[in-house]
């Protein structure tokens, strides 16, 4: 069962991404800080992220950023409800960042399963087209 790691300051928001992942088939770890994030990437397995942009502390660019240096294949879904200059702006720098793929709030239960799905598919797609070194005597 893939792993989700949700990242909203939102607690409602946070609940019912998360619900809606569960319910789909995926386990969920949530956090409402991207501090307490990206301690949790270094101590579980996490298949895919989905972050909110807009939170203290740490914002999604942040986390975007973090985890890039960390491990440049983990897929990172960056959501956002809007902000200063609107949603598709903040959306399309999240992408030129390395996002896997973005999501405008309110979410559409079945577009997120659907986006979150195919971001864990490509990565392991990825993974099984890398070459591996062996060894040979």
């Amino acid at each position: 069962m893939p792993t989700v790691l949700v990242i909203d300051d939102d607690r409602f928001v946070l609940d019912v991404l998360s619900r809606a992942l569960v319910r789909a088939g995926f386990a969920v770890v949530s956090s409402d800080n991207g501090e307490a994030a990206l301690k949790a990437i270094g101590n579980q397995e996490i298949d895919c992220v989905l972050t909110d942009i807009f939170m203290p502390f740490i914002e999604g660019f942040g986390i975007l950023k973090e985890i890039r240096q960390r491990d440049p294949g983990l897929p990172v879904i960056v959501m956002s409800g809007g902000g200063r200059i609107g949603a598709p702006d903040y959306l399309a720098m999240a992408r030129r960042l390395g996002a896997a793929a973005t999501l405008t709030k309110p979410i559409d239960n079945g577009r997120l399963v659907k986006t979150v799905t195919h971001a864990i598919d490509n990565r392991r797609r990825r993974a099984a087209a890398a070459p591996t070194d062996r060894a040979t005597a």
